[in-house]
């Protein structure tokens, strides 16, 4: 949490902070989110195989586009 890494796997709640935490930071005002299971394989070794959880994230477009870039050093 706090942008350094872990082994501790964070809970729906923590996650579901820190995407709120940068959406105010972004001035995202209008967004809806629920959780969904994805089967994502990337071939990257720290992506996980198979079904995981994931927060999905709509929000308004108005005229700028926001990138959330996750760094875990900041």
């Amino acid at each position: 949490m706090n942008g350094h890494t872990t082994d501790e796997v964070p809970s729906r709640q923590d996650v579901q902070d820190d995407f709120n935490r940068m959406r105010r930071e972004f001035g995202i005002k209008s967004i809806s989110t629920k959780w969904v299971k994805r089967k994502y394989a990337f071939g990257a070794d720290d992506v996980p195989e198979g079904e995981s959880d994931y927060l999905k994230v709509v929000y308004d477009f108005h005229g700028s586009l926001h990138y959330f870039h996750l760094n875990p050093r900041s």
